[in-house]
């Protein structure tokens, strides 16, 4: 296993606080939203955060604003990226395990492993 492999494997370990986030409500309407909108607008604000290009035309662009981001504040860009390639990581399973259509299903994690390129 690489270095990079096992740090994105120890991300819920070194940050427990990722659970309870992903289990907050919308800050905007108070309740539960989509998960998997709640991971593609977290992984715009993460590629936001390190620097990375983040198009305003991005279908999940919208949502960043639905989130509570204090507890990323006060981690550095090189954590950071790990964390991107986690969420990366967490939302290409969610994807595999809601979308029945495996051609379908490559497609879309194309596109968020796109993600984790500058």
């Amino acid at each position: 296993m690489s270095d990079i492999q096992e740090k994105v494997e120890n991300v819920p370990i070194q940050y427990p606080f990722i659970e309870e986030y992903l289990n907050e409500p919308n800050i905007i309407t108070k309740k539960p939203g989509p998960i998997f909108i709640k991971l593609m607008s977290t992984i715009l604000y993460l590629r936001q955060r390190i620097g990375f290009s983040v198009e305003s035309t991005d279908s999940f662009y919208e949502s960043i604003n639905n989130n509570n981001y204090s507890k990323f504040e006060s981690i550095n860009n090189a954590e950071l990226y790990i964390i991107l390639l986690y969420f990366i990581n967490i939302t290409c399973i969610y994807t595999i395990d809601n979308i029945d259509n495996e051609e379908d299903a490559k497609k879309v994690i194309s596109k968020i492993q796109s993600y984790a390129i500058k």
